[in-house]
C-alpha cells in the first residue's frame, strides 16, 4: 500500500542495519519494507545528520515527528467547507423525517461546486 506508515521499531531496525553498513536490498529483505521506503528513511536520517544512538533514545512519538509524513495533505476548499457543514447536518439528520438525500440537496444548494454524485456507467 502506498504511503502506509510503518511501525517505529521497523524504522529503528532499518537505521540500525544502515549504520552497520548493510545494503538497501539486504535491509529491504530483512525488514519487509520496500527499497523505496528504506531509501526514504535513510535519506531523512542523513539529512537530519542523526546518529543511531540519538535515534535509539527517542520515544516513538518523537520518532514519528521526525520520520512521519513530511507535509500534511491539503484536501482543498471543498473538503473544508463540507467539514464546516457536517456538525449541523448531523444534528438535522437526527430529526424525524430528514433524509440523507434532503441534506445532500441542501449541501448542493449551499455549495454548488462541492462534492457530487459519482458518475455511474
Amino acid at each position: 500500500m502506498a504511503n502506509k506508515t510503518i511501525d517505529m521499531s521497523k524504522i529503528r531496525q532499518i537505521l540500525r542495519f544502515f549504520t552497520q553498513g548493510k545494503s538497501k536490498i539486504f535491509i529491504s529483505k530483512q525488514t519487509g519494507a520496500s527499497r523505496n521506503t528504506v531509501k526514504r528513511y535513510i535519506r531523512k536520517f542523513l539529512q537530519e545528520k542523526l546518529t543511531y544512538e540519538a535515534i535509539s533514545e527517542l520515544s516513538d512519538a518523537e520518532l514519528e515527528v521526525l520520520f512521519g509524513s513530511s507535509q500534511p495533505v491539503d484536501l482543498g476548499e471543498r473538503y473544508d467547507e463540507l467539514q464546516r457543514l457536517l456538525p449541523d447536518f448531523e444534528k438535522r439528520f437526527k430529526q424525524r423525517g430528514v433524509t440523507i438525500l434532503m441534506l445532500f440537496s441542501k449541501y448542493r444548494e449551499l455549495c454548488p461546486n462541492g462534492y457530487g454524485h459519482t458518475q455511474q456507467g
